[in-house]
């Protein structure tokens, strides 16, 4: 199943403690839940700065509060090889993998845990991760949808990962098919939608066009929510706690938002 939009929720839905309610995070957070009861694997892109990881976080704190086992691993460019990848994620499931022992032994245990009781694992950054680990990743999936007791495993990184996937070359197009063709969830976000911004505003009790704009502005540039989280701190920071319209403006112009 291929999605190209995110599923609009509930006003009532959008509650998740620590995450802004917007419709993408809400959205990104829908798509792990069905990989998750369905046992599927997933691959959601968007650029850095939309809410992914925030988003990725809430969902598997959702998904624990329900008592599901599930997981969160983040990737960087240390884990590009194999083996320290495959420790991140082990790390990340309670496994306290000894750095003497063989990849294929830490994958091995990887798929152990996930089999004993592993309903979703979140991969974020994983535009990090080497071709070797991506094909591991999808071996172990493989072996326990064979088992029948395959996990919500979920791929979530920057736009660079999904061209990866598809390939530059006709010999990585045919390498990556196989991981292609276990993607039951694909999602391409194009970034954040102007009633993403109406809702942050609204969070915050900030009404009209005025505060929407300066939401949005901070929002659209370079980093993204990174800016909006900034521009919210440094208006608390005037207001000493409480803020409005014009300690937003202040802490804007401190920013250099327009």
């Amino acid at each position: 199943m291929t999605v190209s939009s995110l599923p609009t929720a509930p006003a009532a839905d959008n509650q998740l403690a620590g995450l802004w309610p917007t419709s993408t995070a809400q959205g990104i957070i829908n798509l792990m839940e069905v990989c998750r009861a369905k046992g599927q694997m997933g691959l959601i892109t968007g650029a850095s700065g939309i809410g992914k990881t925030s988003a990725a976080r809430a969902a598997v704190r959702a998904a624990v509060a329900s008592d599901a086992e599930a997981f969160y691993a983040a990737l960087s460019p240390a884990t590009e090889n194999l083996a320290a990848g495959l420790f991140r994620i082990a790390r990340a499931i309670g496994i306290n993998a000894d750095r003497n022992v063989s990849c294929n032994e830490v994958a091995d245990a990887i798929l152990r845990r996930l089999w004993q009781r592993g309903d979703l694992l979140v991969i974020d950054e994983a535009q990090y991760a080497g071709d070797a680990l991506l094909h591991t990743i999808r071996s172990i999936w493989d072996e326990l949808d064979a088992r029948q007791a395959a996990p919500g495993i979920v791929l979530l990184g920057t736009p660079d990962l999904a061209e990866r996937l598809n390939g530059g070359t006709v010999r990585k197009s045919r390498e990556f098919a196989p991981l292609r063709g276990r993607l039951g969830v694909m999602a391409e976000l194009d970034g954040l939608a102007a009633e993403d911004f109406a809702a942050i505003a609204r969070h915050y009790g900030l009404g009209g066009g005025q505060a929407l704009k300066l939401v949005e502005t901070a929002g659209r540039g370079r980093g993204g929510l990174h800016n909006v989280a900034r521009l919210v701190a440094q208006a608390r920071r005037n207001g000493e706690g409480e803020f409005g319209l014009a300690e937003l403006r202040r802490a804007a112009e401190l920013a250099g938002v327009a």
